[in-house]
């Protein structure tokens, strides 16, 4: 009773925008001051879209190393208990590092909190079915089973709003 992963949705990084090169602090001039100080508070307002990029790199970049992890024990491992305990394992230790990225985003803290609901569903369910066929209790391990699919249908959705919120004011 093993859950393979069916092709899942890929999560899309988006490359850092173009940064202006440094400015030099050696000028001495009261306009040359006037101007630097201009061009740093557009740098300042320019690095708000810059750093959603940034954040939702860091947050693709984690959710794309669970998936490769997870891609991996359903390549290589064969279909049984032992590779639901990889699965169980990979998932939770995806919520731990999703916890460990630092988001300032709003939006894409509430993407990282979704994130982190999806992987420890997957890893409660999974744990569920590895006890549950430990005690032979298979009205258990099927109910978790059905709740482990229902978990992986919400997986495209939530992968198309981030890859959708991120590419939202990105060069289209």
């Amino acid at each position: 009773m093993v859950i393979w992963f069916k092709s899942k949705p890929t999560l899309t990084e988006y490359p850092q925008q173009r940064r202006l090169p440094g400015l030099s602090t050696h000028y001495r001039s009261p306009w040359i001051k006037r101007v630097m100080l201009s061009a740093t508070m557009a740098l300042f307002i320019s690095s708000c879209s810059s750093n959603k990029v940034s954040q939702c790199n860091r947050l693709i970049t984690t959710i794309n190393q669970t998936e490769g992890d997870l891609e991996n024990i359903t390549q290589t491992t064969p279909p049984d208990i032992n590779a639901l305990k990889q699965i169980a394992t990979t998932t939770q230790l995806a919520v731990t590092n999703l916890n460990e990225v630092e988001l300032a985003n709003g939006d894409l803290k509430g993407f990282q909190a979704r994130f982190q609901q999806f992987y420890g569903d997957i890893s409660q369910n999974a744990q569920t079915i590895v006890a549950a066929y430990g005690e032979q209790n298979m009205d258990t391990a099927e109910a978790a089973y059905q709740q482990l699919e229902s978990t992986f249908s919400q997986q495209e959705t939530l992968v198309n709003s981030l890859n959708q919120y991120c590419s939202e004011g990105y060069g289209e």
